[in-house]
């Protein structure tokens, strides 16, 4: 009996969890935090946004990505959202809410290449046909007010 439990107690002692550490390899940066904020940085590294909703999710991008978190909650958008760049097929288009809306694709010289309405709160437009280049996509809503503008780089 007592060699069941020193053997049970001797495997237990040297059990361990796992943990997940942020990493990133590069010349310089840094990670600070406090009860109310995470701050962390690396040079060399991209801007990119991230959006958060309610506080319980954030959609971010980049290496240095936060421990991960599962939610059910759905995305809050806030301003316009337009997925992916580059692109070599469909680009998504995503709005805050459910309005009419008027699209406008321009080449880097100023011509339009086309337009299109529609009331909803997501597009997708297929520019697959398009030719490698850069492309200004205009928003206005149906007021005509100015919505959203994005420059979009179409690849192979």
């Amino acid at each position: 009996m007592y060699k069941y439990l020193a053997l049970f107690l001797g495997t237990t002692i040297f059990a361990h969890s796992q943990t997940l550490q942020r990493e990133v390899i590069s010349s310089q940066g840094g990670y600070y935090f406090d009860n109310n904020i995470d701050l962390s940085w690396s040079l060399g590294e991209v801007i990119t946004d991230t959006y958060t909703g309610n506080q319980s999710f954030f959609l971010t991008q980049g290496f240095e990505q936060p421990i991960f978190k599962t939610t059910s909650d759905t995305l809050l958008v806030t301003e316009p959202l337009e997925y992916p760049n580059p692109t070599d097929g469909p680009i998504n288009f995503l709005f805050p809410n459910s309005d009419t809306y008027t699209i406008k694709c321009y080449d880097i010289i100023g011509q339009i290449i086309f337009e299109e309405t529609f009331t909803s709160n997501y597009l997708k437009i297929n520019v697959s046909y398009l030719s490698n280049a850069y492309y200004v996509f205009l928003i206005v809503n149906e007021k005509g007010d100015f919505i959203h503008r994005v420059k979009i780089l179409k690849i192979n």
